[in-house]
């Protein structure tokens, strides 16, 4: 008699058991941005270069970045008529809620290589750009938050 209650009962458990999670999976956040960009040894009186771009990171439990990425189009104004001097960027993205730092790899409208780097917090982001023109530091003001850590979740 008492195998059969045991036998009833982890029939009852085992299911709840399985679909119990005890480390739960990263939240992907994908979110939209624009941005403006100044180069900082260009002095505070030029017009800043437009950023539009697309960032997507899964956060893990703890708040690492176990991976995600950075796609953005940078762009400058010519008389605000038609956009020029453009730049094409593809980042790798890592750190946690608190910090990101991006590396990646870019096309100017040139066709030549760009490397870049940057520290991102919320709504600011000091980067480096190494082309053939040189190294070159930027500042960005942008409407992009940091991601947040997902939220434990008890299955019961």
């Amino acid at each position: 008699m008492k195998f059969f209650i045991v036998l009833i009962v982890s029939l009852f458990v085992s299911p709840a058991l399985a679909g119990m999670v005890l480390y739960p999976s990263p939240d992907r956040e994908e979110t939209g941005y624009v941005g403006l960009v100044w180069t900082l040894s260009g002095g505070l009186n030029q017009t800043p270069e437009v950023n539009v771009g697309f960032q997507s990171a899964d956060v893990a439990f703890n708040g690492d970045i176990d991976e995600g990425y950075d796609i953005s189009l940078r762009f400058a104004w010519n008389a605000m008529r038609l956009p020029t001097n453009y730049s094409l960027r593809a980042s790798s993205l890592f750190g946690d809620n608190d910090t990101i730092t991006n590396v990646g790899l870019g096309l100017n409208h040139n066709g030549k290589l760009l490397l870049t780097a940057g520290v991102q917090v919320d709504y600011l982001r000091v980067g480096l750009d190494l082309s053939a023109n040189g190294l070159k530091t930027t500042g960005e003001i942008l409407s992009l938050e940091l991601p947040d850590a997902p939220q434990a979740v008890i299955p019961f």
